[in-house]
């Protein structure tokens, strides 16, 4: 028996995930350590429309604000802010050349990340420990380049 008898090689008549522009963000999300809940947030559902198809995500954080449920998304190119709600939306475009400083707080199992900027800070509380970290990973290496 061939050991690839069951393997179909991709068809360029089927879309690949990175054809799929929802399919790319969410597989870029994962491998920024996004967990199943965080796949679920209204945030993570409204990013396709906001990521332009040049931006790749790095890194994700999200958890509770002031405001209630808040997300911020590191990009190749810029860093953005999201509070989803029902009826309205809130997003800020961070450029990395504002970023004045990045502070991970312990807090038990989750993270409280803040995010310095020239303008203001950007606070995310019960942030998943994982995303936090590569979060501040992404941006660290990031704001080096500008």
């Amino acid at each position: 028996m061939d050991s690839n008898a069951g393997y179909m090689p991709h068809s360029p008549s089927q879309p690949s995930p990175s054809d799929d522009p929802v399919m790319r963000i969410h597989l870029e999300l994962i491998a920024a350590g996004i967990t199943s809940h965080g796949l679920h947030k209204s945030e993570t559902r409204y990013l396709p429309r906001i990521i332009r198809p040049t931006e790749h995500i790095g890194g994700v954080v999200y958890g509770e604000a002031a405001v209630g449920s808040v997300m911020l998304v590191a990009t190749n190119e810029r860093i953005i802010y999201l509070d989803k709600k029902f009826l309205f939306s809130i997003m800020d475009s961070i450029s990395y050349h504002v970023i004045a400083g990045l502070r991970l707080i312990r807090q038990g199992p989750f993270m409280t990340v803040v995010l310095h900027t020239r303008i203001h800070d950007f606070t995310v509380k019960y942030a998943n420990a994982t995303c936090a970290r590569n979060f501040e990973h992404y941006v660290a290496t990031h704001t080096k380049a500008v």
